[in-house]
């Protein structure tokens, strides 16, 4: 079986790395393009939806457990997150609209 290739497309930022994924379901309506970034970082982390934010849209940041650490409401094109108060370590961001699957970003927080 061949391996596939892996999906999104790794954009070099002003000092940081971000992901810019599209992704689509064949639940009811998502066609989502959404950057997160930086994917390092010591206190701002910014979600991004270039084409506007879709309704009721919301983000996740688990540990390396899975375990829910906090969540967000998205409702503007452009959110910034201030993550300072978190732990240093490995995250995952988890990026949400109602009846699709989330769109999965890792993170970095730093000290």
């Amino acid at each position: 079986m061949a391996a596939s290739a892996p999906v999104g497309t790794v954009y070099e930022g002003v000092q940081q790395p971000y992901i810019d994924i599209g992704t689509a379901t064949n639940g009811p309506t998502l066609v989502a393009e959404v950057r997160v970034f930086p994917t390092a970082t010591s206190a701002r982390l910014v979600i991004e939806w270039p084409a506007g934010t879709p309704d009721h849209a919301w983000a996740e940041l688990v540990d390396v457990n899975g375990a829910l650490v906090r969540s967000w409401p998205l409702p503007d094109a452009r959110s910034e997150l201030n993550i300072s108060s978190l732990a240093v370590g490995h995250y995952r961001m988890l990026v949400r609209t109602p009846g699709s699957a989330p769109v999965v970003f890792p993170l970095i927080k730093t000290p």
